[in-house]
């Protein structure tokens, strides 16, 4: 939708090199792709105690990290795989649009990445395509002290500006 070079892939990738001893993975757009690697990190103990999860917000002027996510696929476009979910259930033991939080204080996190100087805010609302799909999964699944951050296109935000809100994130979380 809009964004052919995502931003995410971009900075990951560079965040690999900075973090040489780091898990960063670059996942697959799609529900189940993004999930089957997901699992297979978490199965190999390659997640540390905290799981950070970037995805592209291409409207926004700021990161924005996500307090919780919703049980619900509901995918404007269909994924990398072609799967296109409507008020679909992700869990489908629990109500549709149950959400769940992060145990990670965000509003701290959040204060402390502004006093940075970095434009961020506090956002309760990861969509429901892939970013909100695997945000969920990995709070219920895998690591309630996940967190979500959306990050703009380079356009906005440049990657060398990123990339060192991605290093201060990652340095405050082990603080927090």
């Amino acid at each position: 939708m809009g964004v052919e070079d995502n931003p995410s892939t971009t900075l990951v990738n560079q965040l690999k090199t900075c973090l040489p001893e780091a898990c960063c993975e670059v996942l697959e757009t799609s529900g189940t792709g993004s999930l089957e690697r997901l699992v297979i990190l978490v199965e190999e103990n390659r997640c540390s105690d905290i799981v950070v999860h970037f995805g592209v917000d291409s409207t926004s002027d700021c990161f924005k990290i996500e307090k919780c996510a919703y049980n619900e696929a509901d995918f404007r476009c269909a994924d990398e795989r072609g799967w296109k979910p409507t008020k679909q259930t992700i869990d489908p033991s629990k109500p549709l649009g149950v959400k769940t939080h992060t145990l990670v204080d965000v509003d701290a996190l959040v204060r402390e990445l502004s006093l940075k100087g970095f434009p961020v805010r506090v956002s309760t609302d990861p969509g429901r395509f892939v970013c909100n799909w695997i945000f969920y999964h990995s709070l219920c699944s895998v690591n309630q002290k996940s967190v979500f951050v959306h990050i703009p296109v380079f356009a906005v935000i440049d990657l060398e500006t990123q990339l060192s809100f991605a290093l201060t994130l990652i340095d405050l979380l082990g603080t927090l």
